[in-house]
């Protein structure tokens, strides 16, 4: 008898996906197994095994993911498992090579949830042009910010409590409604982002960059993401695309910009803005271009649509 998982099976080996999702990992495996699931079909809708791939790339920890974990996920996922070099960006490039996609969407960290429709929408978002910068606006868990709330007392625990609170597996949605906006969206969905931790862009664009720079060499990164959306968003003749009624949710694990206390988080990104400017020659500035929006737009987000409006109105920035 032929199932449909059977069918998609089929299928994926003769056809090569249209998106890869490259997956960053590092000490962190229940969020990780959290996110993974978030990406797999069954949590994902109206998007079909055969259309796209999951590699998970991991550096080296004392608390790595199993494989057969990995694997048993719905959905075409590959685990690969690398030196812990301090930056992600080996890593991403690593697995961009990996890939097969014609396009190719970097999860720098793999502690953000995905949306429901994630999937689905980068696969339309990149059937617009070769040229388009596909961005998805990204969320931290709980009331406030975790850089925020770290120093408040909330830790792992509160966060997991707070997951379970909404049924988040079956009811994905309902994340936009335990969530505020993460740094680089701070300003609301319907202008500028500082950066983007679901990024995709076609093999095309992603050789024209030479991937992320391996040059950035700080534990976690420094700016190397921001880096990364800002030379894409400097190429020329491309579309940028934000999925307004998706999101990534930003997990509690320790992350060395959002969960550290303060004065050890200043002092991290003031050697994150030297080494950029090491790097570039000059200081960093994010890029101000505005997003053109796609997406549905389900009613949890009414929190966040509601407040965006309200940050256009706002001409003090």
């Amino acid at each position: 008898m032929i199932t449909k998982r059977s069918l998609s099976d089929q299928i994926r080996k003769i056809r090569r996906p249209r998106l890869s999702l490259v997956v960053i990992v590092f000490d962190m495996p229940r969020q990780a197994m959290n996110t993974l699931f978030s990406l797999s079909t069954r949590y994902q809708t109206n998007i079909e095994t055969w259309q796209y791939e999951v590699l998970v790339i991991e550096a080296q920890s004392s608390r790595n993911l199993c494989p057969k974990e990995v694997s048993a996920l719905e959905g075409d996922f590959h685990y690969y498992r690398v030196p812990n070099t301090g930056s992600p960006a080996t890593a991403v490039n690593f697995g961009l090579k990996k890939s097969k996609g014609h396009f190719q969407a970097v999860l720098i960290d793999g502690a953000r949830l995905a949306s429901p429709g994630l999937i689905k929408h980068l696969y339309l978002a990149s059937l617009i042009s070769r040229q388009v910068i596909i961005s998805v606006p990204g969320y931290h868990l709980g009331s406030e910010t975790q850089q925020e709330a770290v120093n408040n007392g909330y830790n792992e625990q509160q966060e997991i409590q707070l997951l379970d609170s909404i049924n988040w597996r079956k009811q994905g949605y309902k994340l936009f409604e335990i969530s505020c906006w993460s740094e680089s969206t701070q300003y609301g969905l319907f202008r500028q982002y500082g950066e983007s931790n679901c990024l995709c862009l076609s093999r095309g664009l992603w050789k024209q960059l030479g991937g992320m720079d391996e040059s950035f060499c700080l534990p976690g990164g420094g700016l190397v993401n921001l880096d990364t959306y800002k030379r894409a968003l400097e190429l020329p003749h491309t579309v940028l695309i934000a999925l307004a009624g998706e999101g990534v949710f930003h997990q509690y694990h320790g992350g060395v910009t959002t969960n550290q206390k303060r004065e050890k988080r200043a002092e991290y990104l003031r050697q994150a803005f030297i080494e950029y400017k090491k790097i570039r020659g000059e200081d960093f500035y994010p890029d101000s271009r505005i997003p053109t929006l796609l997406g549905e737009i389900h009613r949890e987000l009414q929190t966040p649509f509601s407040d965006s409006f309200k940050q256009l109105g706002d001409t003090s920035e």
